[in-house]
């Protein structure tokens, strides 16, 4: 924890040394509300929630490019759950070579703390008492994307991601993503640009439960999912209010597990491939000054367990209102389809597909009480359908048959808030 807060409080320092002037920015956010599921499971466990945010930034514009870093420190006290503590930083520039060429980097940094049950972790049927614990999560993501005008109609782009998650229990899956893609993109008129590009993704999971020794003493080596696809692009800017974009194309999924066959006690190599498709599409629109919408849409290859090929659909619609000078309103409905497929078992041939649908809507309402001073009102709901299906052709014992990832259930979360923002510090 302190070595997290001294590294990001080292880039606020040394990140504004590199410009002649730039903004320090300091505020907090501390609001009050209520959940009605705190662990998001069908058995619900309500209690009042209070969060208390800092908000610590440096900023600068400068002769050939820009800059910023950040960092945000949150703390959570549940009246019915253990307390959690989170914390974000991101550092992110982008650098101009010439007006042709531009460089922009990024890296994203996050600890948090997730409330579960203990039961969900080691699940004993025979206990249903409701214990809160925590699990723990670094995740930190890199990113770097290049952008070059071939000609004046003409251009080329590649974007580089590496993301890691370490998890503090040993249950949960340590994994690393390293994904790119690249495309060229070209104007046919001054409204409609046409393109198209390839995309490669390669992703590891290490599972403990594979390393514990259950298998004969053995260690297993986890899985590792690669996916290829190709893609085509379409954006058409209708008028200086309306635009969308519109990119997909087809998609191979290949996962390589290693399970154990519990008779033999040695590790059986599983093969799951899946040809599928990849696609993303947004609809932006500005009907007033003050009233935007936006429809974004995205299939993709999701974050799934050990051994599983997940598939999300995603999709999401947001309007953003000021109705008045000191007022803003903020509406947001998602709908999410996570399809996640599992090799068969070697030792009893069992095959689980996990199905969950998650079904989302939130509002937010503002209003500037002063200069720096905002009050917020934000509600959401949310209600999540998990479903597992199930192939057992040798008739295998219930124990060892995969258990869902979720369950069905349903989540109201209301909080009030005081945001307070200082005036900014010039360097």
């Amino acid at each position: 924890m302190r070595r997290v807060l001294a590294y990001w409080l080292a880039c606020l320092i040394w990140v504004p040394g590199i410009a002649a002037a730039g903004d320090v920015k300091l505020g907090a956010w501390s609001r009050l509300g209520y959940d009605s599921n705190v662990f998001n499971r069908e058995d619900a466990t309500g209690s009042a929630v209070w969060g208390n945010t800092v908000f610590l930034s440096a900023e600068d514009e400068l002769e050939r490019g820009s800059y910023k870093a950040s960092y945000e420190p949150t703390f959570f006290w549940n009246e019915a759950a253990k307390n959690t503590w989170n914390q974000r930083g991101v550092v992110e520039g982008t650098y101009l070579f010439s007006p042709r060429t531009s460089v922009h980097a990024s890296n994203d940094f996050a600890y948090l703390e997730k409330l579960v049950l203990e039961s969900e972790v080691t699940p004993d049927p025979t206990d249903s008492n409701i214990v809160d614990s925590s699990r723990k999560t670094i995740r930190n993501a890199t990113n770097m994307s290049f952008n070059h005008s071939l000609t004046r109609r003409t251009s080329f782009y590649a974007v580089a991601d590496y993301t890691i998650y370490r998890f503090q229990r040993s249950e949960d899956e340590d994994s690393d993503v390293i994904s790119g893609y690249t495309g060229l993109n070209y104007a046919l008129t001054q409204q409609l640009t046409v393109g198209g590009g390839g995309q490669y993704s390669y992703r590891t999971l290490d599972a403990e439960s594979n390393r514990s020794g259950d298998c004969g003493g053995l260690q297993g080596p986890g899985s590792r999912t690669r996916s290829y696809s190709g893609f085509l692009t379409v954006a058409y800017q209708y008028d200086e209010f309306t635009s969308g974009t519109v990119r997909a194309g087809p998609a191979r999924v290949e996962t390589v597990d290693y399970q154990c066959d519990v008779l033999q006690s040695v590790f059986v190599r599983r093969d799951v491939n899946q040809t599928t498709w990849f696609a993303q599409g947004e609809l932006l629109r500005r009907w007033t000054p003050t009233l935007d919408t936006s429809l974004r849409y995205k299939r993709a290859e999701g974050f799934g367990g050990v051994g599983t090929t997940t598939i999300n659909d995603d999709l999401i619609a947001r309007l953003n209102w000021k109705p008045a000078r000191f007022w803003n309103v903020s509406l947001r409905a998602g709908w999410l389809q996570r399809t996640q497929d599992a090799p068969r078992n070697p030792s009893t041939q069992v095959k689980s597909t996990n199905d969950t649908t998650v079904w989302t809507i939130a509002g937010s309402v503002g209003y500037q009480l002063m200069r720096r001073l905002r009050a917020t009102v934000d509600v959401s709901y949310r209600q999540q359908i998990a479903d597992t299906s199930v192939s057992n052709p040798l008739n295998a014992p219930p124990n060892l048959i995969p258990r869902s990832r979720g369950e069905d259930f349903e989540a109201v979360r209301a909080f009030a808030g005081i945001r307070y923002e200082f005036d900014p510090i010039r360097y």
